[in-house]
């Protein structure tokens, strides 16, 4: 015989397991409910495992808001609470410590080479200090150009340029130009996206200098100091008929416009004129003073590396 207590004791425990499992059913076809509208569900809800409902969860089921659907910014699965998003792209606006060369502000400056030993061996090799806002006489990147543009209103115009470099030598070719806001071709190049890059001769010398002392705004540069517009293939900018070269280009990409006036341009067209007997270009040392194509000096057997690139 079973005492009365152990009897009481196991009424007890099983009341309690069928209120359990009353309380689960009745959650469990609560919770499928709730799940449907945002994911599939079993046409039974307790054939599947169901997960415990978070608080946001059963507010988003509340009369008069929908269910979480795992869809649109910032949202979830409808299950758990929207996780803060990871903020992953940098503003496109440097701040200090962005750009190589500007100092971090927790950085420090590296003195090594202000000692006075580091002076005097720099004294010994003949160095002397030379202004870092003129390194661009040092580096003159190539010839001076004359930059050829037709005005969305069909105005031809013509600059002077002496800031540029090849990007690369193909795939495709990229050339990089410098020409601002400050320019008159400016506005032409933004609405048309295409100019010309004319090579002139140092016999041109004169007349090119000219040209980058006025504007276009005022003088038609053109007719002034008599440059012949020749029809391009592939642009509306037009050629200079007496250039030792012209490269019909393309603008391919801006993002370098706004902030250093910095263009990369596509050569999509070359001509070069076979018939000039003076061939030399120029170049601007950056203070008005240039330097004449002098003698070649033919190292292409020593060019071991870039084989590829010579003729």
């Amino acid at each position: 015989m079973s005492s009365p207590s152990l009897l009481a004791t196991t009424r007890s425990y099983l009341t309690l397991s069928r209120t359990r499992t009353r309380t689960r059913t009745r959650t469990g076809l609560a919770t499928g409910a709730l799940l449907c509208p945002a994911q599939t569900c079993s046409p039974n809800p307790s054939s599947t495992p169901l997960p415990a409902l978070g608080h946001r969860a059963l507010a988003a089921s509340a009369p008069g808001r929908a269910p979480n659907s795992g869809s649109g910014s910032g949202s979830g699965s409808g299950i758990m609470p929207p996780r803060k998003q990871r903020k992953t792209s940098r503003s496109s606006r440097p701040t200090a410590g962005d750009v190589d060369g500007d100092p971090s502000p927790d950085s420090g400056t590296s003195t090594s080479g202000t000692s006075a030993a580091s002076a005097s061996a720099r004294s010994a090799a003949h160095l002397a200090a030379y202004p870092a806002e003129n390194t661009h006489r040092l580096l003159e990147p190539g010839p001076v150009l004359l930059i050829s543009t037709r005005s969305a209103q069909g105005v031809p115009n013509l600059m002077t340029c002496g800031f540029h470099m090849p990007l690369q030598h193909s795939g495709p070719p990229l050339v990089a130009l410098v020409l601002g806001q400050w320019d008159h071709s400016y506005a032409a190049l933004a609405e048309t996206g295409e100019c010309v890059l004319a090579v002139p001769g140092v016999d041109l010398a004169q007349q090119v200098v000219d040209v980058g002392n006025c504007s276009g705004e005022d003088v038609d540069k053109w007719a002034r100091f008599a440059f012949t517009p020749l029809p391009a293939e592939a642009v509306q900018a037009p050629l200079v008929g007496e250039a030792l070269a012209c490269v019909e280009c393309r603008v391919r990409d801006r993002r370098n416009v706004s902030r250093y006036g910095m263009w990369v341009l596509e050569p999509v067209r070359a001509w070069v004129n076979g018939a000039r007997e003076e061939t030399r270009s120029f170049h601007h040392r950056g203070d008005g003073r240039f330097v004449v194509d002098g003698e070649e000096l033919d190292l292409r057997e020593r060019m071991t590396k870039w084989k590829y690139l010579q003729d």
